[in-house]
């Protein structure tokens, strides 16, 4: 599960897009892979050290991660089991640019139709509140971490 890694720059602020894999839970049956896979987003942001961490989660499940800290990434998410780890001694804000709404239409209709006209709006929903906080605060570096099949449609927008 390689991450894809692509830099944006919005207005000065440097934009650390972290891609990776965060289908189901039956595609992580390699706990080998998950743990590596989250090993290298703790990787990733202990070499960038952001500021604030965008993460593809709603904004009011974002209280939550700390209990990811020792969660085994093979059965939940190993964004989220990374983001704790590194949250756990870093003094960082971490922003859910997610909808909620978006995220249960898609699970209601599972239409091909209705996953990529929901992908869509998920990607505008995740670029504009991303845009958003950066024009209110004042960021020099951050990291965004979205599921790869949202990668080249957030990054259009960013950029």
């Amino acid at each position: 599960m390689p991450l894809n890694i692509k830099n944006v720059n919005y207005e000065n602020t440097n934009i650390n897009i972290i891609g990776s894999t965060h289908e189901e839970k039956k595609a992580f049956s390699n706990n080998d892979k998950c743990r590596q896979a989250s090993s290298d987003i703790l990787n990733k942001l202990n070499k960038i050290n952001p500021e604030v961490i965008f993460i593809e989660l709603p904004s009011e499940e974002v209280n939550n991660i700390s209990k990811f800290e020792n969660a085994s990434p093979a059965y939940s998410s190993v964004e989220l089991v990374a983001v704790a780890k590194y949250i756990s001694n870093k003094n960082v804000d971490v922003i859910g640019v997610d909808s909620k709404s978006l995220r249960e239409l898609n699970q209601r209709d599972s239409s091909d139709e209705m996953i990529n006209m929901s992908r869509l709006t998920r990607n505008n929903a995740i670029a504009y509140n991303t845009l958003i906080h950066l024009r209110e605060n004042k960021i020099n570096n951050c990291v965004l971490i979205i599921g790869k099949n949202h990668m080249n449609e957030v990054i259009k927008i960013l950029s």
